[in-house]
């Protein structure tokens, strides 16, 4: 899936997921902090080998709130303001888009405990979260 806002294009399925009839079968495979940055080296898929992990401001941008308000980022990814997208509304990721997608899922990015997790949606707030072992979900830069 292509983001022509980001310039971004995005794996349908978290790895260890496969895409067939529009939606992702399986669980996800889950990767120790260990794994995940070299877990792209050399991946292949639809005829690109340059996938990544997503940084924490990339995976922000998956993000919308269903009242179709705007969550805003400080510098470490982590959303200020009203986390929770305002009354009766929360912030989501496109299940169309990235069907059966977990609600926590790596980045790339680092703080000062190490690599930095993001939360997409389940408890209806978006920030960092730090695990043994989740899944991934990779993205590319289009050229």
């Amino acid at each position: 899936m292509i983001d022509t806002v980001t310039g971004l294009e995005w794996m349908h399925c978290e790895l260890g997921q496969l895409w067939r009839n529009k939606t992702c079968h399986w669980k996800a495979k889950s990767y120790s902090r260990q794994q995940v940055l070299g877990v792209s080296n050399g991946y292949s898929y639809a005829g690109y080998t340059d996938w990544r992990v997503p940084t924490i401001h990339e995976l922000n941008t998956l993000v919308y709130c269903s009242n179709g308000k705007s969550l805003q980022y400080d510098q470490n990814g982590i959303a200020t303001g009203d986390v929770r997208c305002g009354r009766n509304a929360s912030p989501m990721i496109n299940n169309s888009i990235f069907p059966n997608a977990s609600s926590i899922v790596w980045s790339s990015s680092l703080n000062e405990k190490g690599l930095i997790s993001h939360w997409h949606t389940r408890l209806g707030w978006v920030g960092l979260i730090i695990l043994n072992e989740q899944p991934v979900r990779l993205v590319r830069s289009v050229q």
